[in-house]
């Protein structure tokens, strides 16, 4: 089945390119960390459309939220928590 997009004809179901346009950076000038967000979602958008690794893989993103667990832990408990080594260190 095939859908007409832009006048052109599409497999049903098959990724399209989508424009990125990165207006953030002027309507949002008090908040900086909006346009940030918005240049790494593109980044990823770009990877995944020309089949290139992202910058920061699995290991990484499981690292952060490991991190941020802990500090959400640590306010939860009012104290400071260590935080293991990293994934590719050993504990000893």
């Amino acid at each position: 089945m095939t859908a007409s997009r832009a006048g052109r004809r599409v497999a049903a179901g098959a990724l399209t390119a989508v424009e990125v346009v990165d207006p953030v950076d002027l309507r949002f000038p008090s908040d900086g960390r909006i346009a940030p967000v918005s240049r790494l979602a593109a980044g990823f958008l770009d990877a995944i459309e020309n089949g290139q690794p992202t910058a920061a893989g699995f290991a990484q993103g499981l690292r952060v939220q490991a991190l941020l667990d802990t500090a959400r832990r640590a306010n939860n408990r009012g104290r400071w928590l260590d935080f293991g080594p990293k994934t590719s260190e050993k504990r000893l």
